[in-house]
């Protein structure tokens, strides 16, 4: 390590920076006596905005196209499942548990997932999710039991895309500054996308191929991209062209790391961040995450089946599936550039405000009519997108870097909120409907009245844009002074307008 005279101050350098220089090669980067608290007290420079930074981008975009992307279509297994003969006589709650499962399992041990890449950085530890989601697709092909299923469709590729997920979230604002909104938009279109592209060839392979061969080839799919994404996955600040990973840090050789970002680099095994656990603000958007995921997979699961109920044919529900993903891919993206321009918290109301207004007013009047299901989902699909991109853009601004806590473990902890409602979501809507499920004399299904759940998803989604109010109020107060002779309502109306 070489450091700068301290009785030869650098003329170039200022006061206020009072910083260490540091230079490290291959060697220095492993080696045990380099202080920790060093690389903490460096200043944060700014993020290139580019450069491999769309790769990390690209990487994580073809995660969410899996991770994400698949629980997006489970509704076509779902209705798969429960009109075959395979598993016939299960009910809607027996089979949605699977998906629960699947999507649950992305959350339960987020902390995790985000600690291992703090500690020891996020490829390796996406890499070992990916080869465990590809298995649950290829096991699950293999099951005669509904419970084979919650095994491996479910919890395997579930605890998968979490260590592959978590990580790439994680890894990706550390490289954007000014764009760091599109990016994160541009990265979480990979779910939409997933769902345009694969509903219709899944239908297509679920009626020429059958539910076996269908996860078969969803799960080669999945190996081709996850793997090398995966291995894609850099913290900004090494050297992306060295085979042995080494650190650049500042010039062509060295690079100040910001200290949220530092992951796995001469620091000591992350902590439980308490401080986290004593912000409002953070238990607010805690409880905003869980009410939300309640409902958030609900129409790409109940969509299919409740058109089927309607009379329309199994591409019509797997065309409004496709065109449905196809919405939030491209809204993801001007979501991105929206939190950019306008501010996270203030574009993040809008996501819980509209789409609470979109399940009472237009799918709540006719849930199995072609007309409303699309009017419903013009205005659903674009603003309830906003959710994913926000994550990650609310933990770097609000909290990562700040009380020695990572980005990993933000990360980590925010998708963990998502897990009672992920778990217990799917379940208590399959509950809903099967209450009100009427059925021929012969045992045969007829229909649904699938008004009971949608009031249920309405008082999620509403509850959530309250929250999101309180949180963007309780920052905005941290940052708005009062002005002399100011009324309170001049004052509650810049707290309205602030840009957080």
């Amino acid at each position: 390590m070489v450091q700068s005279d301290p009785e030869k101050p650098d003329p170039n350098q200022s006061e206020q920076l009072s910083t260490h220089v540091i230079s490290l090669d291959a060697h220095s980067v492993s080696d045990p006596n380099i202080d920790s608290k060093l690389v903490d007290s460096t200043p944060e420079l700014a993020p290139p905005d580019g450069g491999y930074g769309w790769a990390i981008v690209a990487a994580n975009f073809f995660l969410n196209f899996f991770c994400i992307g698949f629980n997006s279509i489970f509704g076509l297994f779902q209705k798969n499942y429960l009109l075959g003969k395979d598993f016939s006589g299960s009910t809607n709650l027996q089979i949605s548990v699977i998906g629960s499962i699947q999507i649950a399992g992305i959350t339960v041990l987020a902390p995790l997932a985000g600690q291992l890449s703090d500690m020891y950085g996020p490829s390796r530890v996406a890499v070992c999710g990916a080869l465990l989601s590809v298995g649950g697709y290829i096991a699950a092909s293999f099951s005669t039991s509904l419970w084979h299923l919650y095994l491996s469709q479910g919890l395997m590729f579930g605890l998968g895309s979490c260590f592959s997920l978590i990580p790439a979230t994680a890894v990706l604002p550390g490289w954007f500054t000014k764009h760091r909104g599109l990016a994160s938009g541009i990265a979480t279109a990979g779910t939409g996308v997933a769902g345009l592209i694969l509903a219709p060839i899944t239908q297509k392979l679920l009626d020429v191929q059958g539910w076996r061969n269908t996860l078969r080839v969803l799960a080669a799919l999945a190996a081709t991209m996850m793997l090398p994404s995966s291995w894609a996955l850099r913290p900004y600040g090494r050297d992306v062209s060295s085979k042995q990973g080494k650190l650049q840090l500042g010039g062509g050789t060295a690079r100040v790391l910001p200290r949220c970002f530092t992951h796995g680099i001469a620091s000591p095994p992350p902590t439980l961040p308490l401080a986290l656990l004593r912000s409002p603000s953070f238990l607010l958007t805690s409880l905003t995450i869980t009410l939300t995921a309640v409902s958030f997979f609900a129409p790409q699961a109940y969509i299919p089946l409740a058109l089927h109920d309607g009379g329309y044919d199994d591409a019509t529900g797997s065309a409004v599936l496709s065109g449905f993903a196809g919405l939030m891919a491209v809204a993801r993206v001007g979501m991105g550039g929206a939190n950019d321009r306008l501010g996270t918290l203030n574009v993040s109301f809008g996501s819980q405000f509209f789409p609470a207004l979109a399940e009472v007013c237009l799918w709540l009047p006719g849930p199995t009519s072609l007309g409303w299901t699309l009017a419903f989902m013009f205005l659903w699909a674009p603003f309830s997108a906003e959710l994913i991109v926000a994550l990650a853009l609310v933990s770097a601004k609000l909290w990562a870097g700040k009380n020695g806590v990572g980005i990993g473990q933000v990360v980590g902890l925010l998708y963990m909120a998502f897990f009672p409602g992920d778990l217990a979501g799917q379940p208590l809507l399959g509950v809903l409907v099967d209450a009100h499920t009427t059925f021929a004399p012969d045992g045969t299904r007829l229909s649904s009245d699938y008004r009971p759940m949608l009031l249920l998803l309405f008082a999620t989604w509403a509850q959530s844009a309250v929250t999101i109010g309180s949180i963007k109020m309780i920052e905005a107060r941290k940052r708005v002074g009062v002005r002399e002779g100011e009324s309170r309502w001049e004052r509650v109306w810049r707290l309205v307008g602030y840009r957080i």
